[in-house]
């Protein structure tokens, strides 16, 4: 339907293409001021056409309005059964919605070619199936710019849509095609899409929203061949979604997220191919017993053991999650170098993760974790940022020492709700802004080790033991007086250790060879 009414349309001598306005753009030259129109029927529909007969072939043509309203819709149209094209009309409505269609018979709505400011939505659609809205410069909408609710196989297509809440919302909808868009600057999400199956998100490019792209609670949607610069958070988000496929698309200064509390569930999704500034993220599901040292520019492994992330100093800049694990058992973390991201590493629902000898500059928290059992965090250098490490929930069981954490605004380590862990002999300098560099909220936390007798060095302690903020009401009974500093490695007795482990290897095998030859 969309190909057989774009060619009358351009080729319609009332129109000009501006050479100096964006590609879409195309300016009457009959403009017409118009009040609001409000139409409940197909009589009241064949009043307000310029032309047509309510046909799909030669639909009732509304077109060349211009409307400005404080207190109503632009236009509204609801329980028609014709069909029916909005085009080429400017609309401004600063507290209502721009064009909301209701109810109105299948395939029946088009919405071409225009311009609207509006203070709720620009166009709104809800119960109306096969919607085609193609075309149209949207912005300044408190909701949305584009809003779809319960509709089956609409068409959004090719539309401009900036400075809203969110761009594109769709909500309870089914087979939505949402494509070649251009979402840029929305306080909120670019295109969301909330419990709506197989929606398929294509070839739009979204730039600097919170979200470029969410799909939230959605069965078998497709996100794919979209370019994603600048957004916030995630350039695409996909959260609580069964089979959703994700491939084929370019990110700039942001990256990819994925997130279900069921691991079944979300080892259902399929990630392929997708970069940032053209370097592969890495998606791993199900990888055992490998070591990882190929260069990549973000990393999600989920359900993975015995994984190695090595060497990893290509990580791309201004990422959300720069590595992600989720449902994962015995992954190190080691020797990489992470800047400008909001989350260096980001673990959850993880079984013995552990994060050494790397270095994380430029965070709102460099090392963040929840649902986790066991596990160090040691000799890691986290500067720059707000936090260094936050135990968000329940992680238990684990070891944080000789980390470097310094110039922060926040709190060098904080233990949310989480027990039995152990901090000992980090170096914390100018790490918070708080009389303390360190928040408890756990149970049976240690910030000293009880066997060494040693704590952490506070570079603004000043005598006697060091308070640990928050409502644990814990100490470090032991602080340290100057920096911490590692006891060096003697090769000499490197060298003899390994010549003691070998020497006590052979000795047993050697006296049981003899005994069996008396």
């Amino acid at each position: 339907m969309v190909l057989a009414f774009i060619v009358p349309l351009f080729a319609t001598d009332n129109y000009s293409v501006a050479s100096e306005k964006e590609p879409n753009t195309i300016i009457p030259s009959d403009i017409i001021f118009a009040d609001p129109i409000s139409i409940t029927s197909d009589l009241e529909l064949s009043a307000a056409a310029s032309s047509g007969i309510g046909s799909s072939g030669d639909p009732y043509i509304i077109e060349n309005l211009d409307i400005n309203s404080i207190d109503f819709d632009g236009i509204y149209i609801s329980g028609t059964s014709s069909h029916f094209l909005i085009r080429n009309c400017t609309i401004i409505t600063p507290n209502t919605y721009g064009i909301d269609i209701y109810n109105v018979a299948t395939g029946t709505a088009n919405v071409w070619n225009c311009s609207i400011t509006a203070g709720i939505s620009g166009i709104r659609v809800r119960n109306s199936n096969y919607p085609n809205i193609f075309n149209n410069t949207i912005d300044g909408c408190d909701t949305a710019g584009l809003e779809l609710s319960g509709c089956y196989s609409a068409d959004l297509y090719n539309n401009t849509i900036f400075d809203n809440h969110f761009g594109i919302y769709v909500i309870a909808c089914y087979h939505s095609n949402i494509y070649y868009n251009y979402v840029y600057d929305n306080a909120d999400d670019g295109i969301q899409v909330q419990d709506s199956d197989e929606t398929v998100i294509q070839y739009n490019t979204c730039n600097n929203n919170v979200d470029g792209i969410e799909v939230y609670s959605c069965y078998d949607p497709f996100v794919g061949n979209n370019w994603l610069n600048d957004n916030e958070l995630f350039g695409i988000y996909i959260r609580w979604s069964d089979y959703a496929r994700v491939g084929g698309n370019n990110f700039h200064a942001c990256g990819l997220g994925v997130y279900d509390g069921d691991k079944d569930k979300l080892l259902t999704l399929q990630v392929t191919s997708n970069y940032i500034d053209g370097s592969l993220i890495y998606y791993g599901e199900n990888v055992t017993d490998e070591n990882i040292w190929l260069r990549y520019s973000q990393f999600i492994l989920v359900n993975c053991s015995n994984v190695q992330i090595s060497s990893q100093d290509e990580l791309s800049l201004s990422l959300y999650q720069a590595i992600s694990l989720l449902f994962c058992e015995d992954i190190d973390v080691r020797f990489c170098f992470i800047n400008d991201a909001f989350y260096g590493i980001d673990y959850l629902h993880s079984v013995e993760i552990k994060i050494y000898n790397n270095t994380i500059d430029g965070f709102n928290s460099a090392i963040i974790c929840s649902n986790v059992t066991g596990g160090f965090i040691r000799e890691n250098v986290l500067a720059n940022g707000v936090t260094g490490v936050t135990f968000f929930d329940e992680v238990d069981n684990y070891s944080i020492y000789e980390n470097n954490l310094k110039d922060l605004t926040g709190y060098g380590i904080q233990l949310l709700n989480s027990d039995d862990n152990e901090v000992f002999h980090n170096n914390f300098i100018n790490a918070g802004v708080s009389a303390s560099y360190g928040y408890d909220s756990g149970a049976g936390n240690y910030w000293y080790n009880i066997t060494l007798l040693a704590g952490n060095y506070w570079s603004n302690w000043v005598a006697g033991s060091y308070a640990i903020d928050g409502p644990a009401g814990t100490f470090d009974m032991y602080p340290l007086s100057s920096p911490y500093v590692p006891p060096p490695i003697v090769p000499e007795l490197m060298n003899l250790s390994w010549f003691l482990i070998i020497l006590f290897s052979i000795v047993p095998a050697v006296l049981t060879y003899y005994k069996k030859r008396k």
